[in-house]
């Protein structure tokens, strides 16, 4: 049985909380990666226009 191919897809996770402070993440093998860490301090920071009430967005990456 061959090894399966690597994903050339990464999920942007991005989620929010009432007050409008965001969580960012990357999915599957990349999570806790350097890349990740390199996504979240890129969002280090950022605040959404709080709507009183939290979210979710995934969001697909093309590698």
């Amino acid at each position: 049985m061959a090894a399966a191919a690597p994903s050339r897809t990464i999920a942007l996770d991005v989620s929010w909380d009432a007050s409008g402070a965001l969580s960012v993440s990357l999915s599957g093998t990349r999570t806790g990666s350097a890349e990740e860490a390199c996504v979240r301090a890129a969002y280090s920071g950022v605040v959404v226009s709080p709507a009183g009430a939290g979210g979710r967005v995934l969001h697909p990456i093309q590698r």
